[in-house]
């Protein structure tokens, strides 16, 4: 059902505010309605700069964190704990920035060392020291590179021979030269050695020779490397308080919440608004009076022209459908609940179109495990919930279609088990009874629909539309069972349209054709009903494939090799087909819920009711001591 919602007013004095607001968040019961010109606390040190470093950290100090389980872990910490914030784990934050930024830059200056030396290995081989190669008054040094190449015709040439030069062994098809000659003779030089692609190289200015100087750089990349992992080894140990960093940042969200708060004040007052369920009346002024004697609360209704949140309160059972509804829109706070109807035709049908008593037992049994090892909570919590309800259903209509996972035990094993129809041998049945479900699906939407016209008061609306209809769409049942019931049935129900649906006309024509016009929604309703041809398409496809995967494994049996292959087959080919069912009944499933089901009542649009509460991503409870 929609909870009533009622509209706080609490007057509280200045040095109270923190530790009230606080509490409100605490209790978690309300909706706070920001000012547009209203002001806010901002936290000094728990803000969004911080709160980037520590998800930075975080991701970082991962990577030297020891590796947890397949489901990672579930931190559960004391309210008392939560809300003392740690300047040890601030300043934690900081330290491994710093490390990451010394390390960050250690591994740049390896990197840019390790290209110097690449630049000097041609070199490597040069008995010469740079600083020794200097030119003279009439003798000029020409230092660079060429291609292997060219090396030999370079030697051989008789203009080279005429200089001095030394060609250093190839490195990577490039090899050092060093060529002197002249002043006088510069030109001649320059040009013969223009044939060989050389380029001049700036030898750098050393005191020791180039391959002593490579020794020094390899030593220092290895002190650097070192240092590297010193830093390394520390991360570790405080990738350790990887915990404390994720609880800051739950620290910081929940502090952000409270920031973001706008209130109005007097020059000694607080005023917050806020949206209360009537439900938690008592507790919204306990969360405040635990903090202060001085205040003021007062509750008032919402007016017609203010757009309540909506918050829904079901038995467990109905909650966890309540995600199937928000995904398409919202219950708006004036309408009924659609919900508890909702949820028993959503459970139904999705097990209609799964329609395999192994498959319900695998849906059953696979999301107790998943539940049990991941903890899942939230929207993740209530999907799993409604995959384990669905199987119960998928074993009624397993039982039903008589197969187990693709297997009839009566006509494959020839066992004596009760089964009502097969769908892939009668598939014209399977379509009917599919439709059959469907206009009652139908129905059910324009029962909830008569509700709300009741409750308005439109019984002339509840008449044309929604009366006339039933007795239409239960008339064509009564049919095949009665025809004269089913004739009279369908008469009633269509004079009842002609006669009221054009009754908002102002003129006697209009009424008239307004009428016959609505005789015309017969389309609309012949759509909807074969829609739910999709519930047989569904699940003959996954009878179909169900039978193919047990084939197969049937073919490769007969030997031990067999046996296992068989298995394999089997045991891959019925989790994919349970996998591929699942995703295909929830989508389509959903579609007949949105387009068909709520297409006959449901307005939406309503906001959502989320309550002032303690921000978590990480942690997954906080307790009370």
């Amino acid at each position: 059902m929609i909870v009533k919602m009622k509209k706080a007013k609490i007057v509280i004095l200045k040095d109270d505010y923190e530790k009230v607001i606080k509490s409100l968040q605490k209790y978690g019961v309300i909706m706070i309605i920001n000012k547009e010109d209203g002001e806010s606390t901002t936290s000094a040190h728990l803000n969004g700069a911080l709160h980037d470093k520590v998800e930075e950290t975080i991701k970082f100090a991962g990577k030297y964190q020891k590796k947890k389980g397949l489901f990672g872990d579930y931190q559960t910490i004391d309210y008392k704990d939560f809300t003392n914030v740690s300047q040890k784990t601030i300043d934690e934050v900081s330290e491994i920035e710093n490390y990451q930024n010394n390390l960050s830059e250690l591994k740049q200056q390896i990197k840019e060392i390790i290209d110097e030396i690449e630049s000097l290995m041609i070199w490597n081989e040069l008995d010469m020291i740079p600083n020794q190669i200097k030119n003279t008054k009439n003798a000029i040094f020409h230092i660079g590179t060429m291609p292997t190449r060219y090396v030999e015709k370079f030697k051989q040439d008789d203009e080279i021979a005429s200089f001095e030069s030394i060609v250093l062994p190839s490195y990577k098809n490039i090899s050092g030269v060093i060529v002197v000659c002249y002043i006088d003779d510069e030109k001649q030089l320059k040009d013969a050695l223009s044939r060989y692609e050389f380029n001049d190289y700036k030898l750098p200015v050393l005191d020791v020779t180039i391959k002593t100087y490579i020794e020094t750089l390899k030593k220092q990349i290895e002190s650097k490397e070192k240092e590297c992992e010193d830093i390394a080894e520390k991360l570790k140990t405080l990738s350790g308080n990887i915990e404390e960093f994720k609880v800051l940042s739950d620290q910081i969200l929940t502090q952000d919440a409270i920031d973001n708060v706008k209130y109005e004040k007097t020059i000694e007052t607080i005023v917050i608004e806020g949206w209360v369920r009537i439900d938690t009346l008592e507790e919204v002024e306990k969360a405040v009076q635990e903090q202060t004697e001085y205040y003021d609360i007062e509750f008032t209704d919402p007016t017609d022209d203010e757009v309540v949140p909506t918050y829904t309160k079901n038995k467990k059972f109905v909650s966890q459908f309540e995600t199937i509804t928000d995904m398409f829109s919202k219950p708006n706070s004036k309408e009924l609940d659609p919900n508890p109807v909702m949820s028993v035709w959503y459970w139904f049908l999705f097990g209609m179109m799964m329609g395999d008593a192994g498959y319900g037992i695998m849906m059953i049994v696979f999301c107790l495990i998943l539940k049990k090892l991941m903890k899942p909570k939230g929207n993740t919590l209530k999907l799993m919930n409604i995959i384990m309800y669905s199987g119960v259903p998928t074993i009624f209509w397993g039982i039903m279609f008589g197969s187990y996972f693709g297997f009839n035990p009566q006509t494959d094993f020839g066992l004596n088990v009760w089964y009502w129809f097969n769908p892939m041998e009668d598939p014209i049945k399977m379509l009917l009874v599919s439709v059959a479900i469907g206009a009652l699906h139908l129905i059910t939407g324009l029962v909830v629909k008569m509700i709300e016209n009741i409750k308005d008061g439109n019984i002339i609306d509840m008449l044309a539309k929604n009366v006339s209809w039933i007795l239409i769409l239960l008339g064509i049942g009564a049919y095949f069972l009665n025809s004269m019931v089913g004739i009279v049935m369908v008469g009633i129900g269509v004079l009842l349209i002609i006669l009221f649906a054009g009754h908002t006309k102002k003129s006697i024509l209009g009424k008239a054709l307004g009428g016959i016009l609505g005789l015309y929604d017969v389309t609309s309703y012949m759509g909807d009903l074969l829609s739910y041809s999709r519930i047989m398409a569904l699940a003959m496809s996954s009878a179909a494939v169900a039978v193919v995967m047990n084939t197969l494994a049937q073919m490769v049996g007969g030997s031990v090799v067999g046996m296992i292959f068989a298995a394999i087959i089997f045991l891959v080919g019925h989790v994919f087909n349970l996998v591929l069912g699942l995703l295909s009944a929830y989508v389509h499933d959903s579609r007949l819920q949105y387009i068909e089901f709520y297409g006959k009542f449901y307005e939406g649009g309503g906001v959502d009711f989320k309550p002032l509460s303690i921000e978590t991503k990480y942690i997954k409870e906080i307790k009370e001591e």
